[in-house]
């Protein structure tokens, strides 16, 4: 390897295709797991924005759910008057 590594620098362009070729699969590998990183990151960081969010969008309103009396009722306002 270290063979082409150096007829690679030298302007070899047959050697720096095998040595391209030998390395093919480790670039996948290296790539699928940045992917796979990223996309964790992504998922932890807006995980809790989700499901921090409380109520229901309903035509173009949105209902906030509040405990009485062991029943849940949701609020909210319907085209600015306030809905029980």
């Amino acid at each position: 390897m270290e063979k082409l590594v150096n007829m690679s620098k030298r302007g070899d362009t047959e050697a720096f295709t095998q040595l391209m070729q030998s390395q093919m699969q480790n670039m996948y590998k290296t790539a699928r797991t940045i992917l796979s990183n990223v996309l964790s990151l992504v998922f932890t960081i807006l995980y809790p924005i989700t499901i921090s969010r409380v109520g229901y969008e309903y035509k173009n309103s949105i209902f906030v759910p509040i405990q009485e009396n062991n029943n849940i009722i949701y609020s909210g306002k319907i085209h600015g008057t306030q809905a029980h």
